[in-house]
Order: C-alpha cells, then sequence, then structure tokens
C-alpha cells in the first residue's frame, strides 16, 4: 500500500523523529526498515539547502531550528540537514525525514515547562512542506476517488440480533 501511494499515485510522506535519542532510535529504525521493503530501490539521502522545499513559499535556505534544541542545547545539531527519497528522473520529493522533533516544536508552544518554547521558522518551513506536497503529484486531486466500500463483500442479517436465553439457575437434566 506504501509502494502503491508513494510511486503510483505520487504522493508524499512526511516524518517527524520524535525523542532524538529515543531508545535507540527505535522509530528511525522501523521507519528506515519499511522503506527499504516498499521502495527498495530508492535510497534514502540528503536534501540539499537549496532544494525547493526550503523556497517555494517563505524563503528558509535550509531546515529551522526545531524542538532538538531541547535536547542538545545551543550546539549545534548533528544534521544540519534534512533527509528524505526522490525519484531521480523527475526530481520530486517523495518522502521527507526530520530528525528535528519538529512537531512538538509546534506543539508545545503553550507548555510553561519547556525551556524553549518553539521555533519561528518551523510554522514557516512547515507551510513550504504543506505547499510542496500540495502542488508535486496527484494527492491533492480527489476528483476520481471513490472510497472501498468494506461492507459490500460482508453478508448482514435482516433480523433483529436475538437476546440471550440466560437462566438463573442451572438446567436440570
Amino acid at each position: 500500500a506504501l509502494r502503491k501511494y508513494l510511486l503510483e499515485k505520487q504522493g508524499f510522506l512526511v516524518l517527524d523523529d520524535c525523542g532524538v535519542n529515543a531508545p535507540a532510535q527505535a522509530m528511525v529504525k522501523i521507519f528506515l526498515a519499511m522503506l527499504r521493503r516498499a521502495i527498495p530501490e530508492y535510497q534514502v539521502e540528503r536534501i540539499p539547502n537549496d532544494h525547493e522545499i526550503y523556497n517555494n513559499y517563505y524563503e528558509l535556505g535550509g531546515p529551522p531550528i526545531g524542538f532538538d534544541i531541547f535536547w542538545w542545547g545551543t550546539r549545534p545539531p548533528k544534521r544540519n540537514y534534512m533527509e528524505g527519497v526522490s525519484i531521480e528522473e523527475t526530481n520530486k520529493l517523495i518522502v521527507f525525514f526530520s530528525r528535528r522533533d519538529y512537531m512538538c516544536s509546534m506543539e508545545s508552544v503553550s507548555l510553561p515547562t519547556r525551556s524553549v518554547h518553539y521555533s519561528p521558522g518551523v510554522y514557516r518551513f512547515f507551510t513550504n512542506v504543506v505547499v510542496y506536497a500540495l502542488t508535486h503529484g496527484n494527492i491533492a486531486d480527489y476528483s476520481q476517488y471513490v472510497p472501498e466500500d468494506k461492507l459490500a463483500k460482508q453478508t448482514l442479517s435482516e433480523s433483529a440480533p436475538q437476546a440471550a436465553k440466560i437462566s438463573a439457575t442451572p438446567k436440570s437434566e
């Protein structure tokens, strides 16, 4: 299903790793294994800082600071780049993979317990991500979409269910 969505339907997948160093980065390992099974002919690679996703609406020039600053402090991030999967022939990005904990950065604006509340650049960046997703591929065109009727194959009883007959005393033989 993932392969069909990404390649045939020209979909776009976003994964944001939350927790940066969560238990041996289990989510990252599971995600990468899932991608290797679904699209083995494509590799996760660096997204250059001049990629369209950084400049299609807001001019950013690269990835903004995310909630990873909460984990790493003010020292430079280990990866000052994003990763993704692109289709070489069309240069279309089909998978965007962040290890910056952007979702927590956007969510934690109102949490007084965090030392760093949010990065304004993250909102601009995810506006760019949404614009990119909507303007590349067919994911915004639902004109031919017909949801699968999962109940069509099931036979349903036309009579009301019968109440169970339970006696308060055991049946005597």
